[in-house]
C-alpha cells in the first residue's frame, strides 16, 4: 500500500480482514442555479476517511434525452469529488446498524435501484431529481441497511427537506 500514511494503511488492512459498518455519504455539487445542487450517493465503510485524490463511485440519476423522449438513468460516475470547483460538501449519514451490510450490496442495490418510480403521474415525472431518488432509496432501503434514523421521518418530503435544508447552509 505505497503512498499511503500508516494511519491509512492500518485503517484499509482492518477493513480487509474484519467486517465494517458501512457509512453513506451525500456529495453535493454546485449548478449554475443559486441554491441549486447535484446530488450524488456514495457508500464507505464507516471510520476509514474518504479518499484523497483517488476516484471513488457516485451513484446518481441524470436526465437524458434519446430519440425525442426524455428519461432517467442511473450512473456510476469515478470522481475525486473535492478537487472540482463546483464541488459544495458532504452530508454524512448515520453509520448502517446491520453489520451483515456490506458496501458491494449497498452498491448492487444502487445500480439496480429504478430511476424514476413506475407510480409517478406525468407532472411527478417532470418534476423528479436525483435528490428525490437518493431519498427514495434511503427511505426504501435504509431500514433494512439499519438506518434507523429514516424512521422519524413522517414520509419521504420531510426527510428531503431536511437535506434540502442541511445542503443549503453547507453553502
Amino acid at each position: 500500500m505505497g503512498g499511503l500514511c500508516p494511519l491509512t494503511s492500518a485503517l484499509i488492512s482492518s477493513v480487509q480482514t474484519q467486517k465494517m459498518a458501512v457509512q453513506l455519504y451525500i456529495i453535493l455539487h454546485k449548478t449554475h442555479k443559486p441554491k441549486t445542487y447535484e446530488w450524488s450517493l456514495v457508500p464507505h465503510v464507516a471510520g476509514v476517511p474518504l479518499p484523497g485524490l483517488r476516484p471513488i463511485n457516485h451513484y446518481e440519476i441524470n436526465k437524458v434525452r434519446r430519440r425525442g423522449h426524455e428519461g432517467w438513468v442511473t450512473t456510476v460516475q469515478q470522481r475525486i469529488f473535492h478537487t472540482s470547483h463546483r464541488f459544495l460538501g458532504v452530508l454524512a449519514l448515520p453509520p448502517c446498524d446491520d453489520e451483515s451490510t456490506t458496501v458491494s450490496e449497498v452498491e448492487e442495490i444502487f445500480r439496480q435501484a429504478a430511476a424514476v418510480p413506475w407510480s409517478l403521474t406525468p407532472e411527478e415525472r417532470r418534476r423528479w431529481t436525483c435528490a428525490k431518488w437518493i431519498v427514495d432509496i434511503l427511505v426504501e432501503w435504509g431500514p433494512l441497511w439499519g438506518l434507523n434514523f429514516i424512521s422519524k421521518f413522517e414520509n419521504r418530503d420531510v426527510l428531503l427537506s431536511l437535506l434540502n435544508a442541511l445542503s443549503t447552509w453547507l453553502e
